[in-house]
């Protein structure tokens, strides 16, 4: 039987991320996820992390990728739907239904406008506005179940990993999904040992 791999087995190591500060223009983590995705042609040997570390103090605070900028398209006034609104809609009162309905096609007028005007009014929040929380959650000497548990139950694609409180890497589902197609080998169901 092979020895358990751990976490730092798997994890990539942080440097191989980039951060930016929290304070920095939206604009600029974009430039670099560009950058970072015309490098990775298909069958290119390059690697395309997604995410961008965000910093305050050198510390990381958060995370930017490619869903948190498509999330970021939804105006805030469409993520939430006041209960009022809601409750009328369903109501007998003709004038407040109106007005209600009336300020529901308002929050969701950007659903009519075209995806350029969009980008160009949204790429103007600040990074903080579009950042996901990052919390380091791992050890290096976490197990990969463990790791697994942590992911689902923090309904996030990635964790920080950290040594004497320090991070020192990356886990994510490509990290995880590699070494399980490692176990499966190539006629799904033959294990390889390492």
């Amino acid at each position: 039987m092979t020895q358990e791999k751990k976490v730092k087995d798997l994890m990539a190591p942080i440097t191989d991320y980039e951060t930016i500060d929290v304070d920095a223009p939206l604009c600029d983590v974009m430039i670099r996820l560009k950058k970072h995705y015309d490098q990775c042609m298909p069958h290119s040997a390059a690697r395309f992390n997604k995410s961008i570390f965000v910093t305050d103090e050198e510390h990381i605070v958060g995370k930017l990728s490619m869903y948190h900028f498509i999330r970021a398209l939804v105006p805030e006034t469409s993520k939430t739907m006041e209960l009022r609104a809601l409750n009328t809609l369903f109501s007998s009162r003709v004038q407040q239904v109106s007005e209600d309905v009336s300020e529901i096609q308002e929050r969701f007028a950007w659903l009519h406008q075209s995806f350029f005007d969009l980008v160009k009014t949204e790429s103007r929040k600040s990074i903080r506005e579009c950042m996901a929380p990052a919390h380091a959650v791992l050890k290096e000497d976490d197990t990969i179940n463990w790791a697994i548990y942590s992911m689902f139950k923090l309904h996030v694609r990635e964790l920080l990993v950290t040594r004497n409180g320090k991070v020192i890497g990356v886990l994510n589902f490509t990290h995880l999904f590699a070494e399980m197609m490692n176990i499966v080998g190539p006629d799904c169901g033959a294990v390889i040992t390492s």
